[in-house]
């Protein structure tokens, strides 16, 4: 069966499925993404992805082209549609604005917020990573670029992915499964799509998001599952010799979940049991998610 997309509440198949050339997304990156699990017609942390979502808009002051609970129908339809309800799948929401003037220098503050916006959701079979990951750990490399952690949209979710997907080509050349990037100061911030975590002497500890990084849904899910079940836990800014001398590594995203480390840059780790706790626990806040 083709899959259909979604193009502001209209189903369209795939290889059918257009945007305007004229769309802001396309020409210069000024749009937001959320990527999300659906496991047997079931989105995972809906709402979580639904304000991360919502606080970028108000930064791009773009506009959602209908409400949070029409978008969720909305993937449920998509879901049905290409027979997805009963399987696992990974879902894209991709919200763009329109430019109607380009090359005009006649814009205005106002014109901006009127712009009209795209939303564009598909949904496709979701492959996950071998068990052997999860089992004897991913090898993490570190990206020797630096993100600006003062430019002021650094924890929106953009569709200006240029910095990742430069680190991405540089995981995949060096055979590992993440790639951790620096703010200016030289510390570790986040993984290329993913937030990590490091223990030491039984404290799991993870950047701030003052340190200039995206606040990742699963992120906060951990966060919450470690003080529930009373894991000491702390926010600190991470040097590459904190990550270099952790007990533990583990980093955490939609599509890789709770992924422990067996090797950073040439310093061997193994999963632990505050890992294999919290990859317990977060595979079963599935069944609590809203």
């Amino acid at each position: 069966m083709k899959p259909f997309v979604s193009i502001n509440s209209r189903l369209i198949p795939l290889q059918k499925a257009r945007i305007s050339v004229l769309n802001a997304g396309y020409l210069y990156g000024e749009g937001l993404f959320e990527t999300l699990l659906a496991v047997e017609g079931k989105v995972l942390f809906f709402e979580k992805h639904l304000e991360r979502l919502l606080n970028g808009t108000k930064a791009l002051q773009i506009t959602l082209p209908m409400s949070g609970p029409k978008i969720k129908q909305e993937i449920l339809r998509l879901l049905k549609t290409n027979k997805l309800s009963k399987k696992v799948a990974y879902v894209r929401l991709c919200l763009s604005a329109d430019e109607e003037q380009v090359g005009s220098r006649n814009r205005s503050n106002s014109a901006l917020k009127r712009r009209k916006t795209t939303l564009v959701i598909f949904a496709i079979p979701f492959h996950p990573f071998s068990p052997e990951f999860f089992k004897k750990g991913g090898r993490l490399i570190l990206i020797r670029s630096t993100r600006n952690d003062d430019f002021p949209v650094v924890g929106v979710k953009s569709t200006n992915y240029l910095t990742r997907m430069m680190a991405r080509r540089e995981i995949l050349k060096r055979g590992a499964v993440e790639g951790l990037l620096m703010n200016q100061s030289g510390r570790l911030t986040e993984g290329a799509s993913s937030n990590f975590f490091l223990v030491k002497k039984g404290v799991l500890i993870t950047p701030p998001l003052s340190e200039g990084l995206l606040p990742g849904v699963t992120r906060d899910v951990i966060i919450r599952l470690a003080k529930k079940i009373k894991i000491p836990f702390q926010e600190k800014p991470v040097t590459i010799k904190d990550l270099r001398n952790a007990d533990e590594i583990f980093v955490t995203s939609t599509l890789k979940g709770v992924m422990p480390i067996r090797n950073f840059e040439g310093a061997n780790k193994k999963p632990g049991e505050i890992s294999a706790t919290l990859m317990s626990a977060y595979e079963s806040s599935w069944s609590r998610s809203p």
